[in-house]
């Protein structure tokens, strides 16, 4: 049982059931849990974008991403009798690779060498940095000390709208595509949101100004990944 699993599982018992069976069509099959006669699949709410045909959680790429570019600038001989302070901007599609460090690390040795400090560099169309040079007290030669992920934008009720689409489309495939072998009376679907951290009942009125989604899902909970409490959301439901 994955962590969101085990928070769906506590958001069951909030709403009172304890007849809970993880996985009862066996490993990795559809649903993830069942309470009695009802099904209940559980998927993470993420921001994704399209790259390639593909959507992509943003975290996913974000963390590996920044994880290689940190040990990156921390490896890096300055030559300097002081650190310097790097920010990135970047945004997707990008492909972190060999050339592209080797790419980096000689723009980073020309910015050093002309003294290019406080302003942004780029050297691909997706992919920009800035030198500072700083006082403070580090035990790297360059420290990562920020990034702006142009792909992530400041509206979050209109991210949550479109991974809830995102979301919803994907699951309900697999709902469709397991009618013939399942045998529930009712499907549930239940997201946790980690898109943001608050979940309530101003969740529903932020959404309720974009068109109403729709589902085969008998019941769709939007809960938070912290507290594991939620919401129900209001959505149309079809007839299947």
């Amino acid at each position: 049982m994955n962590k969101d699993e085990k928070k769906a599982k506590k958001f069951l018992f909030y709403l009172g059931y304890d007849n809970i069976d993880f996985e009862p069509r066996g490993r990795y099959t559809f649903p993830d849990f069942s309470i009695g006669k009802i099904g209940v699949e559980v998927r993470r709410l993420n921001y994704q974008i399209e790259v390639d045909g593909k959507f992509v959680a943003l975290e996913d790429f974000k963390e590996s991403f920044l994880k290689r570019m940190r040990l990156f600038l921390n490896e890096f001989d300055t030559g300097l009798n002081h650190c310097l302070r790097a920010s990135v901007a970047y945004k997707r599609p990008l492909k972190p690779d060999n050339i592209f460090y080797k790419n980096l690390e000689e723009s980073i040795k020309n910015t050093i060498e002309h003294k290019i400090f406080g302003e942004s560099v780029s050297i691909e169309s997706n992919f920009s940095y800035t030198l500072y040079e700083s006082r403070d007290d580090q035990d790297t030669n360059i420290y990562l000390g920020g990034c702006s992920d142009k792909d992530e934008g400041w509206d979050i009720t209109k991210k949550r709208y479109q991974a809830l689409q995102i979301a919803i489309r994907e699951k309900e495939k697999k709902l469709l595509d397991n009618l013939d072998s399942i045998s529930f009376e009712k499907n549930w679907l239940i997201l946790v949101d980690y898109i943001f951290s608050r979940v309530d009942k101003n969740t529903l009125i932020d959404l309720g100004q974009y068109p109403k989604l729709s589902s085969s899902y008998d019941k769709i909970f939007l809960i938070s990944r912290f507290d594991s409490k939620g919401i129900e959301l209001n959505y149309k439901r079809l007839i299947i």
